[in-house]
């Protein structure tokens, strides 16, 4: 029964892949970096808004081209074709927040420390009572 089950998987997996293989085929050579910066962002990659620009004109594109796309799998295939042409970007994106992140996580330390020192002072002010 199991074996039944596999065949028409198999057979969907491999339609997705064959999919998946024929549109980044198709916008790997329709776009770059910087021809989809030019026509999502106007050019303007440092914007606030690039990432939402830039995955909403993917959206558009594959939407015009292949119009049977399930909405999970867009959403999948457009991060997909963004991290392919924009990793180098987010790298170095990352690199920024990163030393921020450490900054932020040793001020959530020393935060924790203070509370701990508050605690400390309770008890010694229950001790001084006590004697």
């Amino acid at each position: 029964n199991s074996y039944r089950k596999i065949g028409p998987l198999t057979e969907e997996a491999e339609r997705e892949e064959k999919k998946i293989e024929e549109i980044r085929k198709f916008f790997f050579e329709s776009y770059t970096a910087e021809s989809l910066d030019r026509e999502a962002v106007e050019g303007d990659s440092n914007r606030v808004d690039a990432y939402f620009l830039r995955t909403t004109f993917i959206k558009t594109k594959l939407n015009e081209r292949f119009m049977d796309l399930e909405p999970s799998f867009l959403e999948f295939i457009v991060d997909d074709l963004y991290q392919e042409l924009f990793k180098s970007s987010d790298e170095e994106a990352e690199k920024i927040v990163s030393p921020d992140d450490g900054e932020e996580t040793e001020g959530a330390d020393d935060t924790d420390d203070g509370e701990e020192m508050e605690g400390t002072d309770d008890t010694d002010d229950g001790t001084e009572e006590d004697s």
